[in-house]
């Protein structure tokens, strides 16, 4: 399958209500298509966040077992976020994790 890929995803997401911490939110999250066009945008290391982070680890741990400080792993997530048009790792796990877990390397 050939996923095109166009910088405007404004027309690729979905609206959906997220109720956190007794507040229901309105969340907008990227379409397959946009997110297929992320994850072929992220570096092996971003992929290593992104996985790694989808396995509940926090950016503490995260830093520790990749020897990179946890700062560093919260400036790759938000590189993450920014490829992903998402804002949070909630919105990032939604996206992410259904095809996370079918990519290999």
């Amino acid at each position: 399958m050939t996923i095109s890929c166009s910088p405007d995803r404004s027309q690729n997401a979905l609206t959906i209500l997220l109720l956190a911490d007794g507040q229901l939110n309105v969340v907008e999250i990227p379409l397959i298509r946009a997110v297929m066009c992320a994850l072929k945008a992220l570096s092996p290391r971003e992929m290593q966040i992104v996985r790694s982070t989808l396995k509940g680890r926090r950016n503490k741990e995260i830093g520790a077992e990749l020897g990179i400080s946890q700062h560093t792993v919260g400036s790759h997530l938000r590189r993450v976020y920014l490829k992903a048009g998402v804002r949070s790792k909630i919105e990032m796990a939604i996206a992410f994790l259904p095809l996370v877990s079918r990519r290999t390397t």
